[in-house]
């Protein structure tokens, strides 16, 4: 919502009155010189994010904490940047203090619900790392060697995706985009079903790389489920990231690995069973070198939707408590009727990983040294641990 008016994404018929209260509140506080960022009401969260001229609130009611919806509402507000940069929003503002927001990200309505979809149900965004596919280390090493055919200067990024998740990248020296900015870019690739059709090219802005200018990004799916993003800060390049597209899909079809990667995206990744850990129901693993992470399948219990919604709100909260810059804990155990978590922090790595009630704690303990020795020895599989650079 603008800071001057009523509401400007939403069914505003229906929150009309309630945004107006929020203003006032707003207002209330901004008059006193204080900042107003949560109110609890009952088993309600009132989160405020105020980026003037845009205000965000989230109202929640769930088990995650302040700090990961305030998270959320940044990353949205991220999202709108991503359509009109800051410098856009200030310059209209300054002069129309009373501009109507919807003007300006009309028909990106589905970007910005498609974001608000992916905050609830991937882990991703809290642990601030990039999930990474799960190939073998031969398979990703050729295919960031096809990708050395963007080599250009008109090339700052070249990456092979899949949904959400990262298969491997090429970036220029000296050119390196935030894990919130590739959340963003994968989020926006992945909001239309459109881009799966030939060839596009977007302009995008990527805030924490540049809040006031545009990149574009050339968009083409080479199989259903890899996609190829080639980042330029040149408007005018989309002939010459069509013929690097070209050179890249001879190359990965001679060699028969597009083909390889397509099999390996159309298989479930691994289960927690595959690693055979003592009482493992599912885990997160973050790589803080490699600002990466990689995660089991959801499995018995949390097969429905809604049980992994749960879980995901649990990790969160054992995420807040790691994170908590008043508590010095590095490590954090919670047992319930249904399931054991633990939360660990380091200097090289976060794992969150949850496991049977009954589990005994030294037998925990046991399993998720084993998990950690286990992601160590597949570490060339499951991240992308050489990346080339040009």
């Amino acid at each position: 919502m603008p800071s001057t008016k009523s509401p400007r994404y939403g069914d505003e018929s229906r929150i009309s009155t309630f945004m107006g209260v929020i203003q006032a509140l707003i207002a209330f506080f901004t008059d006193t010189n204080d900042t107003l960022k949560s109110i609890h009401v009952g088993q309600h969260k009132f989160v405020f994010l105020l980026r003037d001229p845009i205000y965000l609130v989230a109202v929640a009611q769930t088990e995650e904490p302040e700090v990961q919806l305030r998270y959320q509402l940044v990353y949205l507000y991220d999202q709108i940047l991503s359509i009109v940069s800051y410098s856009q929003i200030q310059k209209i503002f300054k002069s129309h203090s009373n501009f109507d927001l919807r003007k300006l990200i009309t028909g990106t309505e589905s970007m910005i619900d498609h974001l608000a979809d992916n905050l609830m149900t991937n882990f991703c965004f809290a642990l601030g790392s990039v999930e990474c596919i799960r190939i073998p280390p031969m398979l990703r090493e050729r295919l960031g060697l096809a990708l050395k055919l963007a080599k250009s200067k008109n090339v700052l990024y070249a990456l092979l995706i899949s949904g959400m998740k990262l298969v491997t990248l090429l970036r220029a020296k000296n050119v390196a985009l935030y894990s919130s900015d590739l959340h963003i870019l994968f989020s926006t690739v992945t909001s239309f079903s459109s881009f799966k059709m030939g060839e596009n090219w977007i302009p995008i802005c990527l805030p924490k790389f540049n809040q006031n200018g545009f990149l574009h990004v050339y968009i083409c799916y080479l199989t259903p489920n890899l996609c190829l993003l080639l980042l330029s800060s040149d408007k005018s390049r989309f002939s010459e990231m069509s013929d690097i597209k070209s050179n890249i899909v001879e190359k990965l079809t001679k060699n028969g690995d597009l083909e390889k990667v397509e099999e390996i995206l159309n298989e479930p990744t691994y289960s927690p069973a595959e690693i055979s850990i003592p009482g493992l129901r599912h885990f997160f693993y973050r790589s803080n070198k490699m600002v990466q992470h990689t995660s089991s399948l959801f499995g018995e219990p949390y097969v429905k939707l809604h049980e992994q919604q749960s879980l995901l709100e649990k990790y969160h909260g054992l995420w807040a408590q790691l994170h908590d810059r008043q508590q010095a804990s590095r490590i954090v155990h919670r047992v319930s009727e249904s399931e054991s978590m633990l939360g660990w922090c380091t200097s090289t790595f976060e794992l969150y990983a949850t496991f049977g009630p009954l589990i005994r704690k030294n037998t925990l303990v046991n399993s998720s040294n084993l998990l950690i020795k286990w992601v160590k020895r597949n570490e060339e599989a499951l991240f992308a641990t050489h990346p080339p650079i040009v």
